[in-house]
């Protein structure tokens, strides 16, 4: 009976905190934007949801919320004309003020274990970086921002760049328990986050050198 009434206890528990970490992901708001930065960053993602992140991405720049638009994260295929064809992008930001990261611009071991969304935030650190860029917007899915924001404040844990966070999509909240692919996509988002937790903070002093070189004491 003991052992009955603590696994229940357990089980409640564990509920208690998916529920809440899943509400959490799920009601994501949008940072205010009162004031344009320098740049727009856009997370890249599945085929539906890349496109939907970019059209969001390309509308702030093109209304003037930021003068660069940043793909921290693009097979060295796609390029950005590749990208407006692929996606129906319009035309009206220039080819010189999309900067564009790739994969191999990265320590392998840091994306094996680290993986694509902190190594996303990385690169675009090391290309505003090389910009002199100070402030940007980060947009992606709503139920991935959580996890963006742990990545962005670890690799900024001395708030040397600015960062405001964009979501899109809808919150979904009322196809939690109705949507079987709705649900394991947010329980997935929901180990990665966790996973993250504990592995950001590591990958983050394995790089800070190499983002951040002027600040590293003289041997």
């Amino acid at each position: 009976m003991t052992r009955r009434i603590l696994a229940i206890t357990v089980t409640v528990l564990f509920l208690a905190i998916l529920i809440t970490l899943l509400v959490r992901i799920e009601m994501q708001e949008r940072d205010i934007l009162h004031s344009p930065v320098d740049a727009v960053i856009v997370l890249a993602g599945r085929p539906d949801e890349d496109r939907q992140r970019l059209m969001e991405g390309v509308r702030l720049v093109e209304e003037g919320y930021g003068r660069y638009l940043i793909l921290p994260m693009r097979d060295s295929a796609l390029n950005w004309e590749a990208l407006q064809k692929l996606y129906g992008v319009g035309r009206n930001i220039p080819g010189e003020r999309v900067l564009i990261g790739r994969p191999e611009h990265m320590d392998s071991a840091v994306l094996k274990y680290c993986g694509g969304t902190f190594v996303e935030a990385a690169l675009t650190m090391g290309l505003m970086q090389a910009k002199s860029l100070k402030s940007a917007v980060v947009v992606s899915s709503r139920y991935h921002i959580p996890r963006v924001r742990l990545a962005f404040q670890k690799l900024n844990s001395k708030n040397r760049l600015a960062f405001s966070y964009q979501p899109v999509g809808e919150p979904e909240t009322d196809k939690l328990l109705s949507s079987a692919r709705a649900l394991a996509k947010r329980l997935i988002e929901y180990g990665k986050f966790f996973t993250a937790f504990f592995v950001y903070p590591l990958g983050s002093r394995i790089i800070e050198h190499e983002l951040f070189p002027e600040e590293q004491p003289e041997s």
